[in-house]
This record gives C-alpha cells, sequence and structure tokens, in this order.
C-alpha cells in the first residue's frame, strides 16, 4: 500500500501545481505558505488519508509536501517533499525527499534518478501539452458532492496504457485545486478514488531539507522512480 500512495502522492501533488500553474500562465504567484487540502482515498487495498500542503514558496519555485497516513490499524505514516519550478510550459524537479518511519526518523533526499523522466509520455500527453491539448481532454462543468461539499468542477479525463484517470478541479480548491480523482485500470494498483475532505491552513512542514540525510539502500529497494511511475507503469 505504501508503495502505490508513493506514486499517486507524487502524481496528485504534481497535477495539482500543474493546473495551478496553467490558470496563472506558469507565471507562479507566491503561495501561502501551510495552506493546502486534506483528502480521503480509497485504494484496492484499503483508505487513507492524504493531505498536500505549501512547505515554501516564493515567485519562481514551490515546495509541496504530501503526507500519507494508512487508516488500517497498522497506521503507516510517510512524507513526500518536492521543490519545482517552472520550465518554459513545463513543470520540473529540482529537489525532492522523503520521510518513512518504517526507514528512521530522518528525511532523506532523493538521489537525482528518482527525479527524471517527469515530462515523460505518461504525463507530457496531457500535463505538459498546450492550452489546446489541455482543453481536448474536457468533458464538462459538473455538479458533483464531495465530503467538503458540493460544487460546479470543470471534469477532465485522459486515458493512455489502459488507464483512464478523471480529475474535478475548481477554483475554490485552491492552492492545489483539485477535488476530486478516480483511476481505473485493468491493473489493480491503478483503481483508487481521491475526495477532497477540507482545506488546510497554518500547517508546519514536517520535512526539513537541511537536516536530511542520504537516501538509503532499503529506502531504495521500495521506492519506484518518477520516469516509471507517475501514471501506468
Amino acid at each position: 500500500m505504501n508503495r502505490q500512495s508513493w506514486q499517486i502522492g507524487l502524481f496528485v501533488a504534481l497535477a495539482s501545481l500543474f493546473f495551478f500553474s496553467k490558470s496563472y500562465g506558469f507565471d507562479l504567484p507566491k503561495l501561502k505558505k501551510g495552506s493546502g487540502a486534506r483528502f480521503e482515498l480509497k485504494l484496492s487495498s484499503g483508505a487513507a488519508e492524504v493531505a498536500i500542503t505549501i512547505a515554501d514558496s516564493t515567485s519562481n519555485q514551490v515546495a509541496l509536501e504530501y503526507y500519507f497516513k494508512d487508516l488500517s490499524f497498522i497506521g503507516i505514516e510517510m512524507w513526500q517533499r518536492y521543490h519545482v519550478q517552472p520550465q518554459g510550459k513545463k513543470l520540473k524537479l529540482s529537489d525532492g525527499y522523503v520521510l518513512m518511519p518504517q526507514f528512521g526518523q530522518t528525511a532523506m533526499k532523493l538521489t537525482p534518478d528518482y527525479l527524471e523522466g517527469f515530462d515523460g509520455v505518461q504525463v507530457s500527453s496531457f500535463m505538459m501539452g498546450s492550452e489546446e491539448e489541455l482543453n481536448a481532454h474536457k468533458v464538462a462543468v459538473e455538479k458533483i458532492t464531495v465530503p467538503a461539499g458540493t460544487v460546479e468542477a470543470t471534469h477532465y479525463r485522459v486515458k493512455e496504457r489502459g488507464q483512464t484517470i478523471d480529475f474535478w478541479i475548481h477554483e475554490s480548491a485552491k492552492p492545489i485545486g483539485i477535488v476530486k480523482i478516480v483511476s481505473s485500470g485493468k491493473e489493480l494498483k491503478h483503481n483508487y478514488t481521491m475526495q477532497l475532505k477540507s482545506l488546510i491552513q497554518n500547517s508546519s512542514p514536517k520535512i526539513d531539507p537541511k537536516t536530511a540525510g542520504p537516501l538509503t539502500k532499503e529506502a531504495k529497494t521500495f521506492l519506484p522512480k518518477v520516469g516509471t511511475s507517475l501514471m501506468v507503469h
């Protein structure tokens, strides 16, 4: 379950920043530190709590922190942090960190090979394209109900390699922007639903990059790399 949450967390965090960037022409405004959103995540293997917050923000870089908690009796927790920068009409991952208590109480810095491949085919066909290409995936403006309430959100759908992902986006859900995600596919790991529970304010980041250590061999055996995990692999 942790491995799947790693993949979903990275994809959702970057997708949310992508949609936010689109609305501002990739000229990222300074976002409010500590703001974000809390979601409920339903996987084929169980349920989890997810939170995505702005850990830090400047005019040319945003630090996103992603929190995951398994709601089973095991109660496993995981934090991820990504530094994201606009690069033309794309987004670039400049740094990444992960904290998993099962591997120790110190955050670990991801090596560059874990940040490569973000502009690969899995994402570029949908999120990295032009405004026209993005609009080609627009389904409709629909009224949907999630734990946070009812809203008329813009529905997008992307299909690739046997997986279908539906997004519902609304400005009231910023800074994350995502109201709901439904993923379905032939493989078990492709099937999950994530819905907005509430917005977050004044959240303190868990990961401090200044105190992060190197990525351990044990953690490397667990974590999939970006280029092989974002959507369908």
